[in-house]
C-alpha cells in the first residue's frame, strides 16, 4: 500500500497529457485522483485488518464530507458543484476521494515511500510545470521542502539523508525562482478578496457550492475591481481559505482550519516538527492560490502523515464496514475515471476532425462526448464558436447553413446552467449578429450584463448595437 500511495501522489502532481486531453492539465490529474484511490481501497480491503485511523481525524473528515453535500444540496448548480468545473475539476466528489485517499494513509504507519514521492516528483513539476499555475507550484514546493526535509530526519542512512536535504535545497532553490517569475501575491488580491467576503456574507451557512464562484461571483464583483482587471475572470478568490468559505459556508472553513490545526499539533507532538511546518507553509502558500488537485492530495495526505498510527496503535484491527462498503466505492470511483477520460478524449477527437473539416464526423464524436460527459461543465461554448468560425469562413451555402444551425444549438444550449453564464450569453449573441437577427442579439447581450454585470464586452456590444439601430434614447427610457 506504500507503494501504491507514494506513486499516486506523484502520479497527481505529474500527470499531463497536452495534445492528447482536451482539458490536459486537469482530465489526467483527476482521473489519475481517482483510479489510485480506487486502488488504494482495494488493497486495505483485501488486507482485513489494518492499523485504525486516528478518530478525530476521521470524525473531522466525515463532517467536511457532510458540508460538501449540504452545499451541493443548496447549490444553484447541483452538477457542477458535484462533478466539477472544467478548469480544476474540483467538486464535492473530487473532494471527496481526495479525503478517502488520505484517510486511508493515515491508517499506514511508515511514511517514507510517500515523502519520497512528494520529493521526487517535486524536481519534474518545477522544472516542467505540471500543476496548472505558478501559485499551485508555489504551495507544492514550500510543503515538499519541508517534507525532504522531515525525511531526512527519519533516515538513518547518511546517503538517504544527504539526498533528502538535496531534494529539500532544490525545492528551496525552485520556489525562488517561481516567486521571483510569477509572484502569485502581486495584484488586485484586496479587492478581490474584500468582495469575496461581501459574496460570502450572503450565504454563511451553506456556501454556494463548489465550483460556481466563477459564476456567482460577478454579481459580487465591484466596480473598482472591475476596472483595475477588465479582462479578468476570477475563477476562484485566489485564496483557499476564502474558497472554502464561499464554496461550503462558515462549516466548511472550521472544517478546514481544525484539520490544519489537528495536523500541526499531531506533527509536533510526535516530534516531527517539518510535518507541522510543510502544513504552515502550504497554508501560508495557499493565500494567494484555491486547491487544485495536487495541492489538494498534497495538504490532505500531509495531515495523514502527521496523524498516522504511533507505535502503540499499529495493532492491525478488523475493518468489517470497510470490507462491506468497498466494492460499491470502487466501482463509484472506476466508473467517474472512465466518464471523464472518454469525454475528454472525445473533445480531443471532435476538434481534430473539426481541424480537418470532416464536419460529419466531428458532429458525431460530439454526439458520444454529450452522452459521455458528467453534468455540471461542458464545451458548448467552444463547439459553438468553432462551429461559428467555420459558417463564416464557408463558401458553399449548405455547409453555411449547417454550420450555422450547429453553432446556434451549442449556443442555446451552453446557456443552460453555464459554469460561465456571462461568456455563454455573449457568445449567443454572436451567434445572433451572425444571422442578422439584431432583436434576439440586444436580448443576449442584456442577458450577458445582467449575469456579469461589470464586464466591459457586452455593454460595449450593446452600445454599438443601439447607435447602429438609432435607438439609444429607448434603451436609457428602458433603464429608468
Amino acid at each position: 500500500m506504500a507503494f501504491v500511495t507514494a506513486l499516486a501522489v506523484g502520479l497527481v502532481a505529474l500527470a499531463l497529457a497536452p495534445g492528447r486531453a482536451f482539458y490536459f492539465d486537469v482530465t489526467p490529474k483527476l482521473a489519475a485522483l481517482l483510479a489510485a484511490t480506487a486502488l488504494l481501497l482495494i488493497l486495505a480491503a483485501r488486507r482485513r485488518r489494518l492499523p485504525g485511523a486516528p478518530p478525530r481525524f476521521t470524525a473531522l473528515l466525515l463532517l467536511n464530507a457532510g458540508s460538501l453535500a449540504l452545499s451541493t444540496a443548496f447549490s444553484a448548480n447541483r452538477g457542477l458543484s458535484l462533478y466539477g468545473g472544467s478548469w480544476r475539476g474540483w467538486g464535492a466528489l473530487a473532494e471527496c476521494a481526495a479525503m478517502l485517499f488520505a484517510w486511508l494513509v493515515a491508517r499506514q504507519p511508515d511514511a517514507h515511500a510517500v515523502l519520497w514521492s512528494i520529493a521526487i516528483a517535486g524536481v519534474p513539476a518545477a522544472i516542467f510545470g505540471t500543476l496548472g499555475d505558478p501559485g499551485s507550484l508555489a504551495v507544492w514546493l514550500a510543503m515538499g521542502a519541508c517534507l525532504a526535509m522531515a525525511l531526512a530526519q527519519m533516515e538513518p542512512r547518511r546517503l538517504w539523508r544527504t539526498a533528502a536535504w538535496a531534494a529539500s535545497a532544490a525545492a528551496l532553490a525552485a520556489l525562488i525562482v517561481t516567486g521571483v517569475k510569477s509572484a502569485p501575491w502581486a495584484g488586485a488580491h484586496g479587492s478581490l478578496w474584500r468582495d469575496t467576503l461581501s459574496m460570502a456574507a450572503d450565504r454563511p451557512l451553506a456556501g454556494f457550492g463548489s465550483e460556481t464562484f466563477l459564476a456567482q461571483f460577478p454579481h459580487f464583483e465591484s466596480k473598482a475591481l472591475a476596472q483595475v482587471s477588465p479582462d479578468s475572470f476570477y475563477e476562484s478568490p485566489r485564496n483557499a481559505l476564502l474558497d472554502t468559505l464561499v464554496a461550503q459556508g462558515v462549516p466548511g472553513l472550521l472544517l478546514l482550519c481544525g484539520l490544519t490545526v489537528l495536523g500541526m499539533v499531531s506533527a509536533w507532538k510526535r516530534g516531527e516538527g517539518w510535518i507541522a511546518a510543510a502544513l504552515l507553509a502550504g497554508i501560508a502558500g495557499l493565500q494567494f492560490t484555491a486547491f487544485r488537485i495536487p495541492t489538494a492530495i498534497l495538504f490532505f495526505t500531509t495531515v495523514a502523515l502527521a496523524v498516522r498510527p504511533t507505535e502503540s496503535q499499529r495493532e492491525p484491527r478488523p475493518m468489517p464496514v470497510l470490507v462491506t462498503l468497498a466494492p460499491f466505492a470502487v466501482l463509484a470511483l472506476l466508473y467517474l475515471a472512465l466518464r471523464v477520460t472518454v469525454a475528454d478524449r472525445e473533445l480531443v477527437v471532435t476538434r481534430r476532425l473539426l481541424d480537418a473539416r470532416d464536419l460529419r464526423a466531428a458532429t458525431a464524436e460530439y454526439e458520444i462526448y454529450w452522452f459521455w460527459r458528467l453534468p455540471g461543465a461542458n464545451a458548448d461554448i467552444w463547439y459553438s464558436r468553432t462551429w461559428l468560425a467555420i459558417a463564416r469562413n464557408a463558401t458553399n451555402p449548405d455547409v453555411r447553413a449547417q454550420a450555422m444551425a450547429i453553432a446556434v444549438e451549442a449556443a442555446a444550449r451552453a446557456t443552460e446552467n453555464a459554469e460561465e453564464p456571462g461568456p455563454a450569453f455573449y457568445n449567443l449573441a454572436q451567434v445572433s449578429l451572425a444571422q442578422q437577427d439584431y432583436d434576439e442579439a440586444r436580448h443576449d447581450l442584456r442577458l450577458a450584463i445582467a449575469s456579469h454585470p461589470n464586464w466591459y464586452l457586452p455593454r460595449r456590444a450593446l452600445a454599438q448595437e443601439l447607435l447602429r439601430q438609432s435607438r439609444m434614447d429607448e434603451e436609457r427610457q428602458r433603464l429608468r
